[in-house]
């Protein structure tokens, strides 16, 4: 007779079997779907990579997301074709899915709600076809989930060796990408929190928090210094650089009205300091565009979209929000994880309604770890697949 142990091994065994033959079965198909895609922005990941032969120096731009470049560059010490780093994030892909299943197990110490996460990411409609772009999105939602199971690892067993390797992790993950910094701000924030919500030398803890603001504050300017931020501003765009296809069908839906008198700083000024004068000068206007980017972020579905698309998007998404939603409500999760999670999506969704949204959805990408993992204990707890209190 088997006990509960082996059962429960064999149970792991035969469901990471069905995530492996549903993720290979995808893959195959987006593959063949999708191939190889270069985009407007794969050819600076590839010329930088390829200058990183001659030492790693410095691209105002480029250096945010130099974790994939040098992800491009090692693929590229093995064969020059650009499919085998599609390849590449592939397998890095089913090491992610992996990763969240692992995750969830350890956090809720119950196998199938590990298994509804990872089928969950894994059939997400908009997501594994990022692995067949030239692009930091695949490989950015790739490295959170496995930075996902770091931290949970790192939780539950806090030994030197886990940190280290936590640490190097959330090290490639924060030069991913310029919005990357927001696991880190969502890890620091319950913390500091309870920091300061300590009495003793409260003044000097203030202070200190103030310098570390100026500082954040002078690192986002110069991550964000080469983006056309300001432009998208001033002509009024939703969707990003909408303005220059003024005869698209959607384009007054992807657009707003830009008052007559809208007020347009000095462009000497650093980028964050023009942003700010904008938005104090021109408050009402700005609001309208914030708010149209954060509806279309949030919503993810797009005008220009076919119906069948967006019905899907519904389908998947939304409900994890209320699956989500569930769990902060009933505390499922620890204070500090609900506010990591909250601060986490929410950076993400400020960070879009101040700059652009997207045409294809991709920068939605790196909240579906998080989405994905609090909306299955939602789930689970909905239908009283029970995980262990303790662990949540």
């Amino acid at each position: 007779m088997l006990d509960k142990k082996t059962m429960e091994g064999d149970n792991t065994k035969g469901m990471l079997a069905a995530v492996t033959l549903v993720y290979a079965g995808l893959s195959i198909y987006l593959y063949n779907t999708y191939g190889v895609k270069i985009m407007n922005d794969s050819p600076r990941y590839l010329t930088y990579a390829e200058n990183l032969s001659g030492g790693i120096y410095f691209d105002p731009l480029n250096f945010w997301y130099i974790s994939y470049v040098f992800f491009v560059a090692f693929v590229k010490l093995f064969a020059e074709s650009n499919t085998y780093i599609i390849l590449a994030q592939y397998i890095l892909g089913y090491v992610s899915v992996l990763a969240l299943f692992g995750a969830t197990k350890r956090l809720t110490e119950n196998v199938s709600i590990a298994f509804l996460a990872a089928m969950i990411f894994t059939l997400f409609p908009d997501n594994l076809m990022w692995n067949s772009y030239v692009l930091t999105e695949g490989f950015y939602s790739s490295m959170i989930c496995v930075a996902l199971y770091f931290l949970v690892t790192a939780w539950k067993n806090p030994t030197k060796f886990n940190y280290s390797i936590l640490v190097l992790i959330l090290l490639i993950v924060f030069f991913s990408k310029p919005t990357s910094p927001a696991l880190f701000i969502a890890l620091a924030f319950p913390v500091i929190w309870r920091w300061l919500r300590n009495p003793p030398l409260r003044g000097i803890k203030l202070t200190s928090l103030l310098v570390a603001g100026v500082l954040f504050l002078f690192l986002a300017n110069k991550m964000i210094s080469s983006h056309r931020v300001m432009l998208i501003y001033e002509n009024g765009d939703i969707i990003f650089a909408m303005h220059e296809f003024p005869t698209h069908p959607h384009h007054d839906w992807m657009t707003i009205d830009i008052p007559d008198d809208l007020y347009k700083p000095p462009v000497d000024k650093p980028l964050l300091q023009q942003m700010a004068s904008f938005v104090i000068s021109n408050p009402g206007y700005f609001m309208k565009l914030f708010f149209g980017k954060v509806v279309m972020y949030i919503s993810h579905i797009r005008t220009y979209w076919s119906w069948p698309h967006n019905l899907l998007m519904i389908a998947f998404l939304w409900p994890c929000y209320f699956f989500c939603f569930r769990v902060m409500k009933r505390k499922l999760l620890s204070e500090s994880m609900i506010f990591s999670a909250i601060v986490y999506c929410s950076m993400h969704t400020i960070v879009v309604g101040m700059t652009w949204a997207d045409w294809d959805g991709r920068f939605f990408v790196p909240m579906l770890p998080v989405i994905v993992l609090i909306g299955s204990l939602g789930i689970a707890d909905f239908f009283k697949m029970n995980a262990n209190p303790s662990s949540t």
